[in-house]
């Protein structure tokens, strides 16, 4: 766990790069909600942790093909502006980074926010625009 940075919204999760997904077989999410962490995982090796704050049920999903740059989302009375998100196989589910709650910009720690827009996955902004590098029908885990 020490190669994790204290969550903020403008920056990656790790100290170090990114990996390159394409040369890695069998890439696969695993969500940990009670830890808040998304790990990325390549034949049972952990290839990088992201914070993430989950707001799904446990459950057994992919990624499809569809994905954006800016998306807006409600439920149950909060508005949520997310940037670089993709969409999972269950209808109106994301992988977003929280720009704005409520019209109020996000800044710093997010994970412990009180809002919860429902159906989402939140992660840092660096995170949300590095995983737009999934490939398809890429599995997640939600745990």
């Amino acid at each position: 766990m020490n190669r994790l940075r204290s969550p903020r919204v403008g920056r990656p999760s790790e100290h170090e790069h990114y990996p390159q997904l394409a040369r890695h077989q069998r890439v696969k999410l695993v969500v940990v909600k009670k830890e808040k962490r998304l790990y990325v995982l390549s034949n049972h090796h952990v290839l990088y942790i992201i914070n993430a704050k989950t707001n799904l049920a446990r459950t057994t999903t992919q990624i499809n093909g569809v994905r954006g740059t800016i998306i807006f989302t409600q439920n149950n009375g909060i508005r949520q502006v997310g940037a670089n998100w993709l969409s999972l196989n269950q209808a109106d589910t994301f992988i977003e980074a929280p720009t704005y709650i409520n019209n109020h910009r996000v800044h710093g720690n997010w994970l412990h926010s009180r809002y919860h827009c429902a159906n989402t996955i939140d992660v840092s902004k660096p995170d949300a625009h590095w995983l737009q590098s999934l490939p398809n029908n890429t599995r997640l885990v939600i745990k």
